[in-house]
C-alpha cells in the first residue's frame, strides 16, 4: 500500500525571533515494511545553515541555523512511502536493524529491548 503524508508543523511567536537553531525530526526512513518513495522538508524562512545527518538509532534528522528575523517558522513534510503488509507473528525490527540489514543488539540493549523477545520491549 502506498501512502501519501502531508505534515505541517507552524510556530508563531509573540516577538521578532533574530536566530533559531532547530533539529529536527521529520523524516521518515527505509525499514523492514517500509520503502520511503519520495521525502521533501519545506523551511520557511529558509535556513542560513542545513546540515542533514543521522541519530544514534540511524533516523534522519536535518539541523538548522536560521538567522534572518522571523515571526513565524513554517515546517512542511510531503512523505510517500510504500508499505507492506505486516504479519503479526513475524512484526518489523527496522528500527534495529543497521545498513546492512542485520539486527543491532547494542541498539536494542541501548533501548532496553530483550533481543531474545521482539515483540516486548523489555525494561
Amino acid at each position: 500500500m502506498i501512502y501519501e503524508i502531508s505534515h505541517r508543523t507552524l510556530y508563531r511567536y509573540s516577538s521578532l525571533v533574530l536566530q533559531s537553531q532547530n533539529l529536527i525530526h521529520m523524516s521518515p526512513r527505509d525499514a523492514v515494511g517500509q520503502i520511503v518513495r519520495n521525502h521533501s522538508l519545506l523551511i520557511d524562512p529558509a535556513p542560513n545553515l542545513r546540515n542533514e545527518g543521522r541519530d544514534a538509532f540511524g533516523n534522519p534528522v536535518v539541523m538548522l541555523d536560521i538567522e534572518s528575523p522571523h515571526r513565524e517558522f513554517l515546517l512542511h513534510a510531503r512523505t510517500t512511502v510504500d508499505i507492506a503488509p505486516i504479519s503479526p507473528t513475524n512484526p518489523p525490527t527496522g528500527l534495529f536493524l543497521d545498513e546492512g540489514g542485520q539486527l543491532d543488539l547494542a541498539r536494542m540493549h541501548a533501548c532496553g529491548r530483550d533481543p531474545a523477545d521482539p515483540l516486548h520491549p523489555g525494561k
